[in-house]
C-alpha cells in the first residue's frame, strides 16, 4: 500500500478509539445504574420468595392439621398448649416408619379428658416437665416427642350405650371391641356365662381386658372420637344380675307425659338379645321398637342404654330364667335368623345409634 493509504488507516483507527471512549464515558453511569437496579430487583425477589415461602408453610400447616389423614394418637394427659409428650416406641415407629412423617410434621393428640389438640413432631426426649405416653404400647424411650400447640375440639361426654358381651376368641374379640368403639359405646363389659369359651392364649382375665383396651384405643384414634370406652373387668352373669339396679320408676316421656300402658319402667333397663325366644316361651320385643321406647322415656341423667349379647352357644335355660326374673331385663329380638355373637353386637349397636340420632334430630 501507499503511505497515504497507511496514514488514512491509522487516523481511522484513532478516530474509532476516541469514539468508543466517548461512548464508554456516556454509558458508564447507565451501566452502574443498571447494576444497582439488578441488585435491588434480586433483593426484592429474595424477600418476596421468603414471604411466599413463609405463607405457604403456614398455609400447609393449617391444611395438615385439619386434614383427616393427619396421624392421630392417644396419649397420657392432661394436654395443654406448650406441653411436650414423648411417644411410645410403637407410636414412634408407626408415625416415622409406616406413615413416613418427619420432624416438624403435624399430629393430632387426644387423651380422653382434655379434648383434641394439634401438635408438631419433634425429636428428643420430652424432658422433666414433659409427659410420656403409656397407652397403646410400651411407655417412653422412643426419642420422639410431640410439641402441643392449640386445642382443636373441647372434650365432651360420651352418651353411647353400654355393651355387655361374652368374651370371644382373640381375633374376634379385638374386632368386636374395635367396631363397638366406632359405633359409640361408652362402656365395654365382658360377661362370663355357662357357654363362654375363654381363649387361654389371652392370659386370663387381665389379658382379656388388655386385648379389649388395645383394640378400643386403636379404634378411637381412627374414628376420631374423643375418648376410649371404659373397659370393665370380667364379671359373671350371676354377679352382674345381683349388682344391676332393680329400681323402677313411673315411666314418663321426655315431655313429662305418662307413657300409659307401660306405666312402670326400670331405672336402668338392660336389653338382652335372646334367640329362639318362641321355643323358650318368652316374648321378645323387636329391638327397634324397644329402642324407640327407651328414646321416648325420660331416664335419669346417669342411666345409659345397655345391651347384653350372649355367647356363641346362647344362654342356658337357667340363665334365661334368671334374666327373666330380673325387673330391669327387657328381652329383644334381632330378627328371624341366628346371628353370630359379634354380628348380633354390631346389629344392636347400629340400631341404638340410629334411634339415638333420630331422637336427637
Amino acid at each position: 500500500h501507499s503511505p497515504s493509504c497507511f496514514r488514512w488507516n491509522r487516523r481511522t483507527l484513532r478516530g474509532r478509539k476516541r469514539a468508543m471512549a466517548r461512548v464508554s464515558r456516556i454509558t458508564r453511569p447507565s451501566r452502574a445504574a443498571a447494576s444497582a437496579a439488578i441488585v435491588a430487583v434480586a433483593a426484592a425477589a429474595t424477600v418476596a420468595v421468603s414471604v411466599v415461602a413463609t405463607f405457604a408453610t403456614s398455609l400447609a400447616a393449617v391444611v395438615v392439621v385439619t386434614d383427616h389423614r393427619t396421624p392421630r394418637l392417644l396419649v397420657e394427659g392432661p394436654l395443654n398448649s406448650g406441653a411436650r409428650v414423648e411417644l411410645t416406641p410403637a407410636q414412634a415407629k408407626h408415625v416415622m416408619t409406616v406413615l413416613r412423617a418427619r420432624e416438624g410434621s403435624a399430629l393430632v393428640l387426644f387423651d380422653g379428658e382434655s379434648g383434641e389438640w394439634s401438635a408438631e413432631l419433634r425429636r428428643g426426649i420430652a424432658g422433666g416437665s414433659g409427659k410420656r405416653s403409656s397407652r397403646n404400647g410400651a411407655s417412653g424411650g422412643s426419642g420422639v416427642c410431640a410439641h402441643v400447640a392449640e386445642q382443636l375440639r373441647p372434650q365432651r361426654v360420651e352418651t353411647g350405650p353400654r355393651l355387655l358381651f361374652a368374651p370371644l376368641k382373640s381375633k374376634v374379640l379385638a374386632l368386636l371391641a374395635e367396631k363397638a368403639t366406632e359405633l359409640g359405646v361408652s362402656e365395654l363389659v365382658p360377661v362370663l356365662t355357662e357357654h363362654t369359651e375363654i381363649d387361654h392364649t389371652l392370659g386370663g382375665e387381665e389379658g382379656i381386658s388388655n386385648r379389649i383396651f388395645i383394640a378400643a384405643c386403636a379404634a378411637a384414634e381412627q374414628c376420631e372420637r374423643l375418648s376410649v370406652p371404659v373397659v370393665q373387668p370380667l364379671v359373671t352373669l350371676e354377679r352382674l344380675l345381683d349388682e344391676w339396679p332393680r329400681d323402677v320408676h313411673k315411666a314418663r316421656t321426655r315431655d313429662g307425659d305418662d307413657v300409659g300402658f307401660d306405666a312402670v319402667a326400670p331405672v336402668a333397663p338392660l336389653l338382652v338379645a335372646l334367640e329362639r325366644n318362641d321355643e323358650r316361651g318368652v316374648y321378645a320385643w323387636p329391638l327397634l321398637t324397644a329402642a324407640r321406647g327407651l328414646a321416648r322415656r325420660r331416664l335419669p341423667d346417669d342411666a345409659l342404654p345397655a345391651v347384653l349379647i350372649g355367647p356363641e352357644g346362647g344362654f342356658t335355660t337357667e340363665e334365661a330364667d334368671a334374666l327373666a326374673k330380673h325387673p330391669a331385663v327387657v328381652f329383644v329380638s334381632l330378627g328371624p335368623r341366628i346371628l353370630r355373637a359379634e354380628t348380633a353386637a354390631f346389629t344392636a349397636l347400629a340400631v341404638l345409634q340410629a334411634v339415638s340420632d333420630e331422637a336427637a334430630a
